[in-house]
């Protein structure tokens, strides 16, 4: 993995990984205990974009996860250029005479590990919580 000049990380090496994720927040109205469970299985659809080695048309660029719709670009130099997604955002089509790195935000689905409450004094009366999640 290295990071572009924006701060994105890019995967160089073809092996898939699993992600993970931690999300907390505070405030009165705390996700549903009933619904959050662990083991619950979640979709998550990232901000973070993804990207593929430089590539350059025609081609259909396979992708390891499925793509958000509508985020996909073909990154060349100071240009981006919105790409079309095809099977199910598993696949991205660049055009002839066209070339650059594919930026795509992914899907993954994960399975929720643990979901913590804590309520405190402090401001108030909020409550602090904290999911943890694990791509299957």
């Amino acid at each position: 993995m290295i990071k572009n000049i924006y701060g994105h990380s890019i995967a160089l090496h073809s092996s898939a990984f699993k992600y993970g994720s931690i999300i907390s927040g505070q405030g009165i109205c705390p996700p549903s205990s009933e619904i959050l469970k662990p083991g619950v299985k979640l979709e998550v659809h990232c901000i973070q974009p993804l990207y593929t080695l430089y590539t350059q048309g025609p081609k259909i660029v396979s992708l390891e996860r499925p793509c958000v719709p509508n985020s996909a670009f073909l990154i060349h130099n100071t240009c981006s250029t919105p790409l079309t997604e095809k099977n199910n955002g598993r696949c991205i089509e660049v055009l002839k005479d066209t070339e650059g790195f594919v930026s795509y935000c992914p899907i993954l689905f994960m399975t929720l590990m643990t979901f913590d409450i804590k309520f405190t004094q402090d401001q108030g009366e909020f409550i602090q919580w904290s999911i943890t999640l694990e791509e299957f």
